[in-house]
């Protein structure tokens, strides 16, 4: 079921709730966006890559997607994103324990 938030508040809730604590390393790389722009709003597609390391669990989480944004233009505001959401390509997962010369270090 895809998750919904409404507002930034919703979004730093659940960013601080899902991965606030030290048991979850996560990592996200966008890049190669394409943005159409039509007067005051614009869409945009973005590539991205994600590693979701859950240390509790000694799982590791791999992934792809496309972010899909909508974007609104205003006098007082300039661009804001609209609406955002994402297209997963794959995801993958497995086990610290399927890996045994596998060691987590962090800097």
């Amino acid at each position: 079921k895809p998750l919904v938030l409404d507002g930034r508040d919703a979004i730093l809730k659940f960013m601080h709730d899902a991965l606030g604590g030290t048991d979850i390393v996560t990592f996200h790389f966008a890049g190669q966006p394409e943005i159409n722009v039509d007067g005051d709003t614009a869409a945009g597609t973005w590539a991205f890559e994600d590693t979701v390391i859950v240390q509790s669990v000694r799982l590791v989480i791999k992934g792809a997607a496309y972010y899909e944004e909508r974007y609104e233009r205003s006098a007082d505001d300039g661009w804001r994103i609209a609406r955002i959401q994402y297209r997963r390509t794959f995801e993958m997962t497995h086990s610290f324990d399927d890996l045994p010369s596998m060691r987590l270090t962090t800097g």
